[in-house]
């Protein structure tokens, strides 16, 4: 083997190389924009509404407990320079005290659908229903979401509960930033 065709070999290799790296940042991004969803087309009820069943507690934030305050949540986002940002806790249909059909959190125009079936026996145990031992969720909202491109935050993020029928969108249940 010649060194003029060694080298072109090698070029070959470092351009494949190349084209296969670029491919997967190209699909990484693309699936990222696809995890993006809409809320769904349920009657919305408003916390202030008479028809209001839904129960939302954010408990952690990256691991950091935030006991479902706006400000704790605040505090560990602001604090935390990552990409993306773990948000978990727990959602029923107090009304019906059941789990519910699905969990989304909006931030800007962005919508995502949160992880929700974790079990939470302690939710379970305070409600006195086994039903509600699945209600627990988590979520991870990239910093894209709610970090704008002048590197300050969106004002607000808001959960969304989908009743276990469909029926009925609870929310916003919002939490400021």
């Amino acid at each position: 083997m010649t060194k003029k065709s060694t080298v072109k070999k090698c070029i070959l290799f470092v351009v494949a190389g190349l084209y296969v790296a670029f491919s997967l940042v190209v699909a990484v991004t693309h699936m990222d924009r696809e995890n993006y969803t809409k809320l769904p087309n349920a009657e919305p009820v408003p916390p202030a509404s008479s028809e209001w069943n839904g129960g939302c507690v954010l408990d952690f934030c990256n691991g950091v407990w935030i006991a479902n305050d706006s400000a704790l949540l605040k505090e560990t986002i602001s604090a935390d320079t990552g990409g993306s940002y773990v948000i978990s806790g727990w959602a029923v249909d107090i009304g019906r005290l059941t789990p519910l059909y699905g969990v989304y959190v909006k931030a800007g125009d962005k919508v995502l659908r949160c992880d929700y079936g974790e079990q939470r026996a302690d939710v379970a145990q305070v409600f006195e229903k086994d039903e509600c031992a699945s209600s627990g969720f988590s979520v991870e909202i990239p910093a894209e979401m709610i970090k704008q491109s002048d590197g300050t935050f969106v004002s607000e993020i808001s959960f969304y509960l989908l009743s276990s029928d469909t029926k009925y969108l609870y929310g916003p249940i919002t939490y400021y930033l």
